[in-house]
């Protein structure tokens, strides 16, 4: 005879093995045992997110690691003038809030839930006591922030040397295969490849003129996957 309790215990058990399976997908946990891994799906805070909430925001202090389940999010900074960059679009499977947890700053970015979302939280303190038990985790972090700078230093490669319409076009490319791109809005475009949203919607035209792209509402399908990185400048794997 199945009891309530036992429901309630059968739940719990399917949501720990679900929360491992997240973070096993997670970058920073790549290198981490069993063992650590499940500590860590019992450690975690399930929270919910509704479209356009700041999870965190920029010269504010860390609460902890998130690590998204479901949802897009966007990573950002804003000038004193008021213009957007976006830094990083997240997807399910990544994680941010790294850096200030390390380093015990305030966070250097907003990030900003794109669509409802579901994020698990990691509280600073056992993060840290998990680093120190972990050097599996040491060594994961250490790849994981390897990767950030290395996606920062073609960041600024891509702001400071290539045209606009490269820019659009090394953006497609690397979301091609991504669920984001097609809730993205022009403006949302020009806040990463930093430029106007009127530029991108000059780049889009233009791609599409030339048979590179396609659109049809708000969807983009790339017709010449050659041409396109050629126009890029980059050959996106």
């Amino acid at each position: 005879m199945t009891t309530r309790g036992n429901v309630i215990r059968e739940v719990e058990a399917a949501s720990k093995v679900a929360v491992a399976a997240l973070l096993r997908r997670v970058p920073v946990f790549a290198s981490l045992e069993d063992e650590h891994v499940e500590q860590l799906s019992a450690q975690v805070v399930r929270r919910e997110v509704a479209k356009g909430q700041l999870v965190t925001v920029e010269g504010q202090p860390a609460e902890g690691l998130y690590i998204i389940a479901s949802g897009h999010f966007k990573r950002f900074k804003i000038s004193s003038e008021g213009h957007e960059q976006i830094m990083k679009l997240l997807q399910p499977g990544e994680s941010f809030g790294e850096v200030p947890l390390l380093d015990g700053g305030p966070d250097p970015s907003s990030c900003q839930a794109m669509d409802s979302s579901v994020l698990y939280v990691l509280p600073r303190s056992r993060f840290q006591a998990l680093v120190e038990q972990s050097p599996d985790l040491a060594l994961g972090l250490i790849q994981f922030l390897a990767g950030r700078v290395r996606h920062l230093t073609e960041l600024v490669e891509d702001l400071s040397f290539r045209h606009r319409i490269e820019r659009v076009g090394k953006f497609v490319l690397e979301r091609s295969d991504m669920a984001d791109l097609d809730r993205l809005t022009q403006s949302d475009m020009a806040a990463a490849t930093g430029t106007a949203r009127e530029v991108v919607s000059r780049a889009l035209r233009e791609l599409e003129q030339r048979g590179v792209i396609h659109r049809e509402h708000g969807r983009i399908t790339i017709l010449d996957r050659d041409l396109l990185e050629v126009i890029a400048g980059v050959r996106v794997k």
